[in-house]
């Protein structure tokens, strides 16, 4: 709250980060299908989907192959942390990121080929709703 007050008076408005990005809990996937990846936990963001010109796209966020018909082909990266923390799910990581000002650098840990991967990543502006 500080923050956003803070940016307020600062700016007019809230600077908010965003990743540009569709996350999913992992805690709504099957079982087989971390295990599959080789993750035993079910902590953590799925990416569905990355904006073309967004920040996660620029990192090189991979997103998930989903089918026509709404079917999960292949998982995308698995966001674990923001920075050293790690993440429950979407709302954890959308927050994370959220605290973050437009232009900041953070590293995401993702679990990708049944390995963490860190990317850096150059968050961009929320944009008004």
């Amino acid at each position: 709250v500080q923050q956003s007050l803070n940016d307020l008076e600062r700016f007019g408005r809230s600077q908010r980060g965003q990743l540009g990005a569709t996350l999913k809990d992992v805690s709504e996937l099957e079982p087989f299908a971390l295990e599959a990846v080789g993750l035993s936990s079910s902590r953590g963001a799925l990416v569905i989907d990355v904006e073309p010109d967004g920040a996660g796209a620029k990192s090189g966020l991979q997103a998930s192959d989903i089918s026509s018909d709404g079917k999960l082909k292949r998982l995308g990266d698995i966001i674990l942390k923001v920075d050293s923390k790690a993440v429950q799910g979407r709302f954890d990581t959308i927050q994370e990121i959220a605290k973050r000002r437009p232009g900041q650098v953070l590293t995401l840990t993702v679990w990708r080929n049944k390995k963490p991967v860190q990317l850096k990543v150059t968050v961009t502006p929320r944009l008004p709703r």
